[in-house]
């Protein structure tokens, strides 16, 4: 640390987050853990809509907690680029951690990046959705102070479509001890052997061809153990799948989502894009095999210990991938990756380096 860097203020803008919200919030609760390892007392702010103030109580005294008012996505919008920009005054730098930053901005502002999915996958967005975002996101990271990437895939993208450095600084992984969380009420009942499925209804996350491998099993075998946790709507995919066999819980808790990874067989994740992996990170923090698309993303995290999908957008590929993980044996991740992944997602080292960036974004200001 620098002289320069004595007294400083920074503020995290939380206000992204709401209860129930899974990556993104996922993403802020940690780096706040973080964060409050390792800053000063009183010397990051967090800024939290009113209504979601419970959620960051724990951080406090640490990390001083200052309500905005406001809820839903216009107010927030409206309040971070008319209101923020006139009460910034007392922050030296202010962190963005979801890939935006207000148009007019007073301060210097480090913005974390997660994805450029929109530009991969354009056909996935509405034209009006998808003109708001390459504005924003181009805004955005043109006019950074300081930019960070969760993956090194991520950096690569930005500096290929924005020509601009990105910091890499992994996303912030928790996995609860299974000491710690067992018993939990949801997983009731599971008692055998059972895959873990993590995503979402996005379509790069590629639930639907999974479905569509688990309708298709042959009938001479019989299907494994499946668990859904996400936003899934049951009466909309489980037609054609046995109901003893395929359970959909909807949104967990961070509690029964950790028991769950600790109890499961294998994680599987058919997604065909992520910024960072954050399902891969944590099914290898609990010690599972991971079952999941060849992508690169994936390939960065889990390496070699990986069983992958070939052909992802194939129901029949994941089908055969899926039967000869069940044939065995299972491809566990060696204490090497383990410890790789832990020493990377680590909250501590990941809020040690946000804090480095804006500690520089402030002082290169004050040069």
């Amino acid at each position: 640390m620098t002289p320069l860097s004595h007294g400083r203020r920074f503020a995290v803008d939380c206000t992204i987050y709401r209860a129930g919200m899974a990556g993104m919030g996922t993403y802020v609760l940690n780096l706040c853990e973080g964060l409050s390892r390792v800053a000063r007392p009183g010397e990051v702010s967090l800024l939290v809509q009113r209504r979601e103030a419970a959620a960051f109580a724990e951080f406090s005294p640490r990390l001083r907690i200052r309500t905005v008012p406001g809820s839903g996505v216009v107010q927030r919008l409206l309040w971070q680029n008319l209101v923020f920009p006139m009460m910034s005054g007392p922050y030296d730098a202010v962190c963005f951690p979801a890939t935006f930053r207000p148009i007019l901005f007073p301060k210097p502002t480090v913005v974390v990046v997660h994805d450029l999915q929109y530009l991969t996958f354009p056909e996935h967005w509405t034209p009006a959705r998808l003109a708001y975002r390459r504005m924003l996101s181009g805004l955005t990271i043109r006019h950074a102070s300081r930019l960070i990437a969760i993956s090194p895939f991520t950096a690569s993208e930005v500096l290929a479509h924005f020509g601009r450095e990105a910091r890499v600084v992994a996303n912030p992984v928790i996995v609860g001890a299974l000491a710690d969380v067992t018993g939990q009420p949801e997983s009731a009942g599971l008692d055998e052997p059972f895959f873990l499925v993590l995503g979402s209804l996005l379509p790069h996350k590629n639930i639907g061809a999974l479905i569509e491998a688990l309708r298709s099993w042959p009938t001479a075998e019989t299907i494994p153990r499946f668990v859904f946790i996400g936003p899934f709507v049951p009466t909309e995919l489980s037609a054609g799948l046995p109901e003893e066999r395929v359970s959909f819980l909807g949104f967990v808790s961070r509690q029964v989502r950790d028991e769950l990874l600790h109890r499961c067989a294998a994680v599987v994740i058919p997604s065909v894009f992520e910024g960072f992996g954050l399902p891969y990170a944590e099914a290898i923090l609990a010690g599972k095999p991971v079952i999941a698309s060849d992508i690169l993303p994936a390939r960065d995290l889990i390496g070699d210990d990986g069983h992958y999908i070939a052909a992802p957008y194939d129901a029949a590929s994941i089908q055969a991938t899926l039967q000869a993980v069940v044939r065995g044996p299972l491809r566990k991740p060696s204490q090497a990756t383990i410890d790789a992944i832990r020493d990377r997602t680590d909250p501590a080292t990941v809020g040690r380096q946000v804090l480095e960036t804006l500690r520089e974004a402030a002082e290169r200001r004050a040069e």
